[in-house]
């Protein structure tokens, strides 16, 4: 169906799943430094990136444009990087130390 939808091949399709997987691994490191010195002001932008990907996705779509839907894969991974990375930072707040290991 997305093949038909985005009139693209398989290969093309399964770059589109994989491109914000990719994003996720060199941002992961970005994402952590910027939580520690501006917590809210990366987790605003974790959102911005997250709701401003599903629309990219949505209008993608709409337009049976294979490139906006692209863009969006790697605006989602972004917001995934800060989220994955946001984890870490949820036990060491609201966790003592000697259970931050089952948090």
């Amino acid at each position: 169906l997305s093949e038909h939808v985005l009139e693209c091949d398989s290969y093309s399709l399964e770059w589109l799943y994989s491109a914000s997987l990719l994003t996720v691994m060199p941002l992961s490191l970005p994402a952590a430094f910027l939580l520690v010195r501006y917590n809210w002001a990366t987790s605003f932008a974790g959102v911005l990136m997250n709701v401003l990907g599903a629309w990219l996705r949505y209008f993608a779509i709409s337009q049976a444009d294979y490139v906006l839907a692209l863009l969006s894969s790697l605006l989602i991974g972004g917001a995934a990087a800060i989220v994955i990375v946001s984890y870490t930072m949820i036990a060491e707040v609201w966790f003592p130390a000697n259970e931050r290991v089952l948090a």
